[in-house]
């Protein structure tokens, strides 16, 4: 079972499809206690990448440990197992390790953090040991699984932040054609986080994304509900895949006695007409 406070939080759902589907995968093969012994196992058989698994680590949906195994924070929330027919986990002591809050989440004590150090996946080209606590998740830059060593290190290395402030430049400097955003809140900060871990931490990539964008006649209103997107829409998953793939790119169609492509007849989009939002798709003109 799932709990609804958890997995309908805005911190879920702003995670990409692919690090939620992640995570229901690891939770449905946890033992009684929330641990799972093979995530890379899992992580390969689903088609899910390290910074899937590196999400999960960094919006706190997952505790790894230096043996390799991940324990699902919010078990004892969405799990109630009754005396009878409750086994043990194996792995007692990575759950010694933890303690459980008064809200049902695991967490470690406030004293080993300052020792135990969680790893970015997408920082282990080779398996780094930082303190007492490792996350054995990860693939290469190529997607293929790579061998696991392991070195020491003194500290961690620090997260590379992401570019909230570039990210917004881009956007109004690329696509003067929509609307403009002023302030970045939260929401836009997570949805910016996830896409920006789940295509490689690249900015060519945000760059393209608004070039297409402000390229779409379709995006841009022609359309035949004279919808336009904006910033919030773009940086969804489903909708900037799509962007990216070419869903929206203009069609040429020839104007009647003029061999020169018209760009804006709303009836070359009809195969996106499905993608326009519920209230647009609804409403009248």
């Amino acid at each position: 079972m799932f709990a609804k406070t958890i997995i309908d939080s805005d911190a879920f759902l702003e995670m990409s499809q692919s690090a939620q589907l992640l995570y229901f995968h690891l939770a449905m093969r946890a033992d009684d206690d929330g641990f799972v012994n093979k995530p890379n196992a899992v992580m390969r058989t689903v088609g899910c990448h390290s910074a899937d698994a590196q999400m999960l680590v960094d919006r706190k949906f997952i505790i790894p440990f230096e043996s390799g195994i991940v324990v699902i924070k919010h078990w004892k929330i969405h799990n109630y197992i009754q005396k009878d027919r409750y086994h043990e986990t194996k792995y007692t002591g990575e759950k010694s390790s933890l303690q459980v809050e008064e809200s049902g989440e695991y967490s470690l004590p406030v004293y080993s953090m300052d020792t135990e150090c969680i790893q970015h996946v997408s920082k282990m080209d080779t398996q780094v040991r930082l303190g007492k606590v490792r996350l054995e998740l990860g693939k290469g830059s190529t997607g293929e699984d790579r061998g696991v060593g392991e070195t020491t290190a003194d500290k961690p290395p620090e997260a590379e932040p992401t570019p909230y402030s570039e990210i917004q430049s881009l956007y109004l400097s690329l696509c003067p054609s929509f609307p403009r955003i002023k302030t970045l809140s939260a929401n836009r900060k997570q949805a910016i986080h996830a896409r920006w871990v789940q295509y490689g931490k690249s900015l060519d990539t945000f760059r393209t994304l608004f070039e297409k964008s402000e390229a779409s006649a379709f995006l841009k209103g022609a359309n035949s509900r004279n919808w336009s997107a904006d910033f919030d829409w773009m940086i969804k998953d489903g909708n900037m895949a799509k962007i990216l793939e070419g869903k929206y790119d203009s069609k040429p169609v020839a104007s009647q006695g003029n061999a020169t492509p018209d760009f804006s007849d709303p009836n070359s989009y009809s195969d996106q007409e499905e993608d326009l939002p519920e209230w647009a798709r609804t409403s009248q003109n």
